[in-house]
């Protein structure tokens, strides 16, 4: 199938032809809608014959689709192309549109500079740790599939093509195959077969350690020029990866690299998934590591290619690692400080008890206004100066400041309501810091920027998580499904800057927007990221983010993506703003998770996490006992807790992994692997830890939920090649998780019976009959547990802060007051939910976040 220039496919007017290649044509398009040229990949019109193969290629492309990353192709579209000349349609995707070269090209048989190799492979890493964090594997890395554009930006292209042109299983008929050109079909010839890991070539179920072998693979090309793996045929090739080990680096090479590199390629290309990097998180972190000079070390003359390196070698090029590793450390942790500390100077401006949500300099940059909530009380707008110790209350209550203008007046959020510990969702208006009334502009919104012109963030409407940017007000720019915050308007106005936070949470990713909504994103893959503005010189985006296991630091992001470390301290920061000579506002915050509540023989509430952040929690049916994880510093990580009534120290049950559950006999705890990947069983008393059958498992979503026999547990999770999630019944002793016919949790204590998951009224499921009962009045609660007796739900109204449980007959839907629940001293919690409830309400258990906020003034930074 091929199109002509003028053509239209959809919305897309073709352009011209870029190429060709087995996974179909290419071409240029101009998309009018959006005034912006696009790429299109026309696949092969037999794809779309089997429908297994097509319904599996749309599940991968909006998997893809939904992949979010500067090293990752961005997925605009995809659509059915029906030629006059074909009886079949064509699939097609849209994408965005590369100047460039593939990497094989720019390999061309020839080893790549170390710099730049070791540059290129870091971009990789980083763009497969993405897609892995969201449960997606390429399967078919190889330089063909690795773009390099022409501003030296890596993009990885095709992710979840190669799930299409082959099945699961074993790869049958390779032996049999011709050897063949590296563009024709993945998973058919030499160019594809020479990076499969031995596990993928083996027909066993893949994750993602297939993908760390494959990029061991394109490593070791790009460092020598050449394959790590030959063959004259397709089996021999096999027969090579399988059984033999690349050749050793040349002893010109080996002096050229850091040893840590060659460790990284070796590390990757292991025989068995077991050994190799178990994540590409820990690739990236390697590969950083070997930049540094510390880890330059020489390896001297390496010994022939038959013989291996002396112990006095090794050990030196393990020191040369752990050096290297050790210095990595203490920059990410903070021992290391940037550049400019010696001339930096601090200026704390706030000093009581409570919580900061938003500050800003006035015009003069020396009067500084922000919103707090001091002692348990409401936010209000405050007034302190850089001379003074004193804040003076605006008499303006329950809101929240956005920014100042240079013509004196403030934006704010009025009648701030809190839907979970970061968002704040209320009316935009414009005050003048004279004096006067709040003038509101939109309602229902969440962020703002005033500059020469109005950005501001909404929510689409009061129950959707959904949000848009509006620039000027009014007019919609982009639209997400997710929350975005602290937009920020450029001091020439033609640009927005913002936090995008596609999961929920304050994960997230820096974008910037032009006028017409084309976007950019500068930086990507923050655990924790909040707080933005623009640099004095508005040459950069500064923002305060964290990744995993470090605090949230101060960095700076320019128009090219270039990131850099401006600021660490002991603890998490937030950026609110930059005066024009550069002093930066930011919050110091001390943040605290904890697991309170109530157990069944206690005669207070108290807290039971012994740590810094409590995460989930979970009742035994008689409310006597009770099991949470912490994943903090203070928990060294990852880990599940256990604790009785009357017992003042929790049991540690073991590391790795979160939100544990008791069984109903007290003997077992049941909880998802802190990645995910699957779920352990580990023994209250004796220490022992049962890892559980995956089957084709690919992620656990929540908490493992015990039956009554205290042998199976009940949980929900997605599957390899699946995007949607299912709910599994799996026993402890042996055997694959089994498939249940509906979705759901909160399962009663009797096992019969579970609660739907989906929009609207609970639904109850009666998993012997599969009677489904519908609870009337109950389209905005949360089930938080069940009754003894298993008659009745127990549920709290959505939203932060809910407090009075009700209890919700199945069999009649009357609705009763159980309990009100009271929280104790709320000065500084952002958020609070009722996690659990049993025993008829004599117990019951709280996630509560609480934070202490500091407002300084830093100069010197830069």
């Amino acid at each position: 199938m091929s199109l002509s220039p003028g053509e239209h496919l959809g919305p897309y007017e073709i352009v011209s032809r870029v190429g060709a290649g087995g996974m179909g044509e290419v071409y240029r398009a101009h998309d009018a809608r959006l005034a912006r040229d696009v790429a299109i990949k026309i696949l092969p019109a037999a794809f779309s014959a089997d429908a297994e193969r097509l319904h599996r290629f749309e599940q991968e492309a909006r998997a893809a689709a939904g992949l979010n990353h500067p090293n990752i192709l961005v997925v605009f579209d995809i659509g059915m192309h029906a030629s006059s000349g074909s009886a079949q349609a064509a699939p097609y995707i849209v994408s965005e549109l590369l100047e460039g070269e593939t990497l094989r090209e720019r390999i061309n048989n020839q080893p790549l500079p170390a710099r730049t190799a070791v540059d290129y492979a870091i971009q990789i890493a980083e763009g497969l740790a993405a897609a892995h964090d969201k449960g997606i594997v390429h399967r078919d890395l190889k330089p063909e599939n690795i773009f390099i554009t022409t501003d030296g930006r890596v993009k990885l292209l095709d992710f979840g093509l190669a799930k299409l042109t082959q099945t699961d299983g074993a790869l049958a008929n390779l032996s049999s195959m011709q050897t063949a050109q590296s563009n024709t079909l993945p998973g058919l010839v030499m160019g594809t077969v020479g990076y499969m890991s031995p596990d993928q070539l083996r027909g066993k179920t893949v994750d993602h350690r297939t993908d760390v072998f494959s990029f061991g693979a394109v490593l070791y090309e790009m460092l020598c020029g050449k394959r790590a793996f030959h063959g004259e045929t397709t089996a021999d090739m096999i027969s090579s990866i399988l059984n033999w080990e690349p050749q050793e680096l040349t002893p010109a090479l080996k002096e050229a690299l850091p040893p840590l590199v060659e460790e990284t390629v070796r590390h990757c290309l292991e025989k068995n998934p077991l050994s190799r990097f178990q994540s590409m998180r820990d690739v990236v972190f390697s590969l950083r590591a070997s930049r540094h000079p510390s880890s330059s070390v020489r390896v001297g003359d390496a010994a022939p290619a038959s013989r291996k390196p002396s112990i006095v070698l090794y050990a030196v090029a393990m020191l040369a690692i752990v050096v290297a590793v050790l210095v990595a450390l203490a920059a990410k942790m903070g021992w290391l400080s940037p550049p400019g500390d010696a001339n930096l100077s601090f200026k704390q401006l706030t000093f009581r008890r409570g919580v900061i949500e938003g500050a800003a300099f006035a015009r003069d940059g020396q009067t500084i206004l922000y919103s707090a909530a001091w002692d348990g009380g409401p936010f209000e707008i405050y007034s302190t100066r850089m001379d003074s110790s004193e804040s003076r209350p605006l008499g303006i209550k329950n809101a929240n400041i956005l920014g100042t203008t240079s013509s004196g007046e403030m934006l704010l959020l009025l009648d701030i309501v809190r839907q979970g510990p970061f968002i704040l969702r209320g009316t935009a208006a414009r005050a003048s810091l004279a004096g006067g009334a709040p003038r509101p502009l939109t309602d229902n919104s969440i962020g703002g920027s005033m500059g020469k012109q109005l950005a501001v963030v909404r929510a689409k409407d009061r129950q959707s998580s959904a949000t848009q940017l509006e620039f000027p007000p009014g007019r919609v720019i982009y639209e997400s499904l997710s929350w975005m915050s602290h937009p920020r308007v450029s001091a020439d106005g033609d640009l927005v800057a913002l936090i995008d936070h596609p999961q929920g949470g304050d994960d997230g990713n820096i974008v910037v927007f032009d006028a017409r909504g084309k976007q950019r994103m500068l930086s990507s893959g923050w655990t924790s990221v909040q707080g933005l503005a623009w640099s004095a010189n508005g040459r950069e985006v500064w923002f305060t983010g964290a990744k995993t296991g470090s605090n949230r630091a101060l960095y700076a992001v320019d128009l090219s993506s270039r990131e850099r470390l401006v600021y660490r301290s002991a603890v998490d920061v937030q950026l609110h703003d930059i005066a024009a000579d550069g002093r930066v506002l930011l919050t110091t915050a001390s943040r605290r998770a904890e697991i309170r509540g109530l157990l069944k023989g206690d005669i207070q509430e108290r807290t039971l996490s012994p740590y810094d952040w409590g995460i989930g929690a979970h009742l035994t049916a008689d409310g006597k006992a009770a099991s949470f994880g912490e994943s903090g510093e203070g928990s060294r990580g990852y880990a599940g807790f256990f604790i009785r009534a009357g017992e003042n120290v929790p049991t540690r049950l073991g590391d790795g992994v979160w939100d544990p559950n008791i069984s109903p006999d007290l003997r077992w705890a049941a909880a998802a692997e802190y990645d995910r990947h699957g779920i352990q069983v580990l023994s209250v008393s004796s220490g022992e830890v049962r890892k559980l059958e995956r089957g084709d498992l690919q992620r656990v979503n929540g908490s493992p939920e015990w039956m009554p026999d205290s042998r199976r547990i009940m949980f929900t999770g997605i599957r390899v090649g699946q995007s949607q999630p299912q709910t599994f019944l799996q026993n402890i002793d042996g055997g694959p998780p089994q498939p249940l016919p509906v979705v759901g949790s909160r399962l009663s204590h009797d096992g019969r019976r579970l609660i739907l998951t989906g929009a609207g009224p609970v639904t109850v499921y009666d998993l012997m009959s599969g009677q489904k009962t519908m609870l009337p009045d109950s389209d905005n609660v949360r089930v938080v547990g069940w009754s003894p007796d298993n008659s009745a739900v127990y549920v709290v109204a959505q939203g932060p802060n809910s407090r009075d449980v009700f209890s919700i007959s199945v069999s009649s839907g009357r609705r009763s007051l159980l309990r009100r629940i009271d929280a104790g001293d709320s000065t500084g919690i952002i958020g609070l939910a009722v996690a659990n409830v049993a025993a008829n309400g004599e117990a019951y258990l709280l996630n509560i976040i609480r934070t202490q906020s500091d407002l300084h003034v830093i100069s010197g930074l830069r």
